[in-house]
């Protein structure tokens, strides 16, 4: 009996480091995709800010991986035919 209760308890230690790896696996994934999101929210804001202050030549540049690629492409467009008129 008692050899099954170490055996048990070598099995639940197991579980819970596998738990917690994989636990910090998914908060590494996470953290990923937050930046890919989140960082381009950023820069557009700051490009928004400069725009507001009166740099008509600023331009939103993300990151290869960053999402809302098709959106600064639109963006810049859209400025470079505003700075054309």
């Amino acid at each position: 009996k008692q050899q099954l209760y170490a055996e048990l308890r070598q099995i639940i230690g197991w579980l819970m480091l596998g738990n917690g790896a994989f636990l910090g696996v998914i908060a590494l994934i996470g953290l990923i995709y937050s930046h890919r999101t989140v960082g381009p929210l950023y820069h557009f804001k700051r490009v928004f800010d400069e725009i507001k202050g009166g740099n008509m030549t600023a331009r939103v540049r993300l990151r290869p991986k960053d999402d809302f690629q098709d959106v600064a492409v639109a963006f810049n467009e859209m400025m470079d035919a505003l700075n054309k008129k």
